[in-house]
Parts: C-alpha cells; structure tokens; sequence
C-alpha cells in the first residue's frame, strides 16, 4: 500500500509522519510546515462525512485541494485559550485549521494538498 501512494503522492512522499496528539491540538509536521499532502485514513466499514481539524502557527488561510485537485472548503480559528494550560502540551500551535473533509469510503483513504497562503483570516470579534 505505502508504495502505491508514494506513486499517486509523488516520490518524496514521507509516510512516517504522524500526529499521535491532535486531541491536544499538537502536531509538529502541521506547525512546522507551510505546503504538506495529508493523507486521512478511514477505519471504519462504513462510509463517513467529517471535518478535520489541523493545528497550525499563525492564523495565514490555505489552500486546500482534494485529489482530484476541487478546492475544499476550509477556515482558520483560534484555539480556546484553556488549551495552552494543557499539561504535558509542547506545542507552537495558536489555531486550528478546519476543513470539509466530505466523504470518503469504509477501510478507505483520501488525500488532501494543503497550502498556507499569504493572506491572514479575518477575524470578527463579537461586542
């Protein structure tokens, strides 16, 4: 399997990489990167429509792609400020970046090319 997706991602594809902490919003290959393909693997044996949720530094918008190169909807929030309290989190993450990860099938995988662009999201605080 690993080779058939280095073929389809390209031959620098690293597989090694994983983020074991994403339930504390710590991941070191998502902060420390600004262009990456995220390969989203599905356990289940059904099919599931879900959004995924990537720490990253700055609050810079991305472009995101799916594989067959259609624009994902996606947004950068701030995370909540009781999360940088976490004990034991090593983390340079101040924002999560969600996208729309549609669906995609039972024991199945999908990939996604993200890319951090220039431009910062606007961020609109409630009075």
């Amino acid at each position: 399997m690993a080779d058939g997706l280095r073929a389809d991602l390209g031959t620098s594809c690293d597989l090694s990489s994983h983020c074991p902490f994403l339930n504390i919003s710590q991941c070191a290959f998502t902060e420390s990167r600004s262009r990456f393909t995220l390969l989203v693997y599905n356990p289940q044996a059904k099919e599931v429509s879900t959004f995924l949720r990537l720490p990253v530094e700055t609050d810079h918008k991305y472009s995101v792609r799916d594989s067959s190169g259609k624009a994902v909807r996606s947004q950068v929030v701030p995370l909540p400020e009781e999360l940088f309290r976490v004990p034991g989190r090593s983390s340079t993450a101040r924002f999560e970046l969600v996208l729309e990860a549609g669906s995609f099938p039972g024991l199945g995988s999908t990939t996604f090319s993200l890319e951090r662009t220039g431009e910062r999201e606007i961020t609109i605080n409630a009075a």
